[in-house]
């Protein structure tokens, strides 16, 4: 590896992020490679580039440059900003280089499912979602939000309600009523009674601490990853 490495150039005796990224299949991933080089460039970074799957991928050495700013600089070399960039946490050592990886794939799937699909992020900004991963991951994630949201979910589907954001602006709140209420801008009475529509609902004590805990997260992944796949 060094040896290649060495031989286009780069440096792998330093510490290196790697990144992620994939843009629409009219693109041809090498063309996304070649942006990434160039946007590069302009970043102030080295970096060496290749192909897996459906991604291009990248080793980033140099300063510390967040993925939404690699976003922007390859949508710009790309003429189009209709694609995601993941940026894997930092490894001192090229043995680590795999779990960079890993990393950075997490924080591309949970992009591309977010509410803002086209853009960067950076592993160390993915919080919980730390814990999901393509694949098992991912669909355990899925599982989870289904088991805690599921009903409540089901119910604004059919009804066009919106006690899962009540409940998810009541849990954010530390459980105030008023601060509830002058975020959704409505009346204090309101968030009562949509509260106890939730207990009846999804048959969850509100009143139990590790009920609410496990809501509050739910909560907080299903905010992530509610865009339809």
């Amino acid at each position: 590896m060094f040896v290649q490495a060495a031989g286009l150039g780069h440096e792998l005796h330093r510490p290196h992020r790697v990144a992620v990224l994939r843009w629409p299949g009219t693109i041809a991933r090498a063309a996304v490679g070649d942006a990434v080089e160039r946007a590069a460039g302009r970043l102030g970074l080295d970096v060496l580039t290749g192909v897996r799957g459906e991604t291009a991928v990248a080793l980033l050495a140099g300063r510390d440059t967040g993925g939404e700013a690699l976003y922007r600089a390859v949508s710009d070399e790309l003429g189009t900003a209709a694609g995601a960039v993941g940026v894997g946490g930092p490894c001192e050592d090229c043995a680590d280089l795999p779990h960079s990886y890993d990393d950075a794939v997490r924080a591309l799937t949970v992009r591309r499912r977010s509410h803002e699909p086209h853009g960067g992020t950076g592993f160390e900004e993915l919080g919980l979602c730390r814990m999901m991963g393509a694949g098992d991951g991912e669909r355990e994630a899925d599982r989870f939000v289904r088991e805690w949201l599921g009903p409540l979910l089901d119910y604004d589907a059919r009804h066009t309600t919106g006690l899962t954001a009540t409940l998810s602006y009541y849990l954010e709140s530390g459980g105030s009523y008023d601060a509830t209420a002058e975020a959704l801008r409505i009346h204090r009475s309101t968030v009562r009674y949509r509260l106890q529509r939730i207990r009846e609902v999804t048959g969850h004590d509100l009143g139990d601490v590790d009920t609410r805990l496990n809501l509050h997260v739910a909560s907080r992944i299903h905010h992530v990853l509610d865009r339809p796949r």
